[in-house]
C-alpha cells in the first residue's frame, strides 16, 4: 500500500481540473504507478480511495486497467457515513459550513455552483445525500467484475469482529494470514480545539501563501503538526431526529442494495 493512502487516480469525473483538485487527485499515470515502486516481486499491491465508490467513472476505468482487480467495499449506515463525511471535510478545510443540518440544506445551491467553500476540492463530494445512496454505486462494480472479485464488508459487523473481518479480507486477497492481528484504532474522528484558529488556518490567502513559499518536503510535516496542535478525538454531534429522518430518506436505496447483495440491511441500519 502506498504512503499516499488516497491517490484517487481513477475517479476522473470528480476532478474539476482546478488547482485545488490537483492536490487531491493523482492525474498522471506514471505518477500513480510510481506510488507502488517499493513493492517487491510477488507482493499484492493496492490502495484505498473511498470516492472510487461514488464516482461514476472509476469502476469502468479500474476494470480497463486491471480486469483481475480485487475490489473491497466497506459500507456503513449511510446516515452515519454522511455525518462523519461532513465532519471530516470540515476538519480538513473542504467544507466551511460547520453545522451538518446547514450543509444538507445547502446541497441544491451547491449543485448550482453557489455557497461553495473557498479553495474547495471535490465539489461533487459536498452532495452528501448522493454520496450516501450506495445501491447504484455498488451495482456498477457488481456489473463489471465477477462476484468472486468483489468483497463487501458491513462496517458495523467489522466493528464487532475486526480480527475476523481482517482475516477474511486476507483470504479474499490470497494473502497469507498473520498469526497476530494488530488491533489498533487509526484515523479517529477529529474535532478542533479552537474554532478561531481553525478558521484562520483555512483562510485561502494564508493557505496559498504557504504552498507558494514552503518547500514540498516541508508541507506535509507542517500540516501534520498543525493538525496535532489543534485536533482532538471527537465524535460529531448527531441529532437523533435528523438521523432518523435521513435513515428514512435512505431506506428505499438501502432495501435496493440489500436485494442485490442478499442482506437485510434495514435490520442492521435501523
Amino acid at each position: 500500500m502506498p504512503e499516499s493512502k488516497e491517490p484517487s487516480y481513477f475517479c476522473t469525473d470528480l476532478d474539476s481540473g482546478s488547482a485545488a483538485d490537483g492536490r487531491i487527485f493523482t492525474r498522471d499515470l506514471d505518477a500513480y504507478l510510481d506510488l507502488f515502486r517499493g513493492a517487491r516481486q510477488g507482493q499484492r499491491v493496492g490502495e484505498a480511495s473511498p470516492f472510487y465508490l461514488y464516482s461514476s467513472a472509476a469502476a469502468a476505468r479500474i476494470r480497463e486497467f486491471r480486469p483481475d482487480a480485487r475490489i473491497i467495499i466497506m459500507l456503513r449506515d449511510p446516515a452515519d457515513m454522511v455525518r462523519y463525511l461532513h465532519a471530516r471535510r470540515y476538519f480538513v478545510g473542504s467544507e466551511d459550513i460547520e453545522r451538518f443540518e446547514d450543509a444538507l440544506a445547502a446541497e441544491e445551491a451547491r449543485k448550482r455552483g453557489e455557497r461553495l467553500p473557498p479553495d474547495v476540492w471535490n465539489v461533487k463530494g459536498l452532495s452528501y445525500r448522493d454520496v450516501g445512496r450506495y445501491a447504484e454505486q455498488v451495482e456498477r462494480y457488481l456489473a463489471l467484475f465477477p462476484g468472486e472479485q468483489v468483497k463487501i464488508i458491513i462496517f458495523e459487523e467489522f466493528r464487532r469482529d475486526p480480527e475476523g473481518t481482517y482475516r477474511d479480507v486476507l483470504r479474499f486477497l490470497g494473502v497469507q494470514p498473520q498469526e497476530e492481528v494488530p488491533l489498533l484504532q487509526v484515523n479517529p474522528s477529529l474535532g478542533v480545539r479552537s474554532r478561531r484558529l481553525h478558521r484562520l488556518l483555512l483562510t485561502p490567502a494564508l493557505r496559498k501563501g504557504f504552498r507558494r513559499l514552503a518547500p514540498q518536503a516541508l508541507r506535509r510535516p507542517v500540516r501534520g503538526l498543525i493538525t496535532r496542535i489543534n485536533a482532538r478525538p471527537e465524535r460529531p454531534d448527531f441529532d437523533p431526529l435528523l438521523r432518523r429522518r435521513l435513515q428514512a430518506e435512505f431506506r428505499a436505496d438501502v432495501e435496493r442494495l440489500g436485494r442485490h447483495i442478499g442482506r437485510d440491511l434495514t435490520a442492521i441500519w435501523s
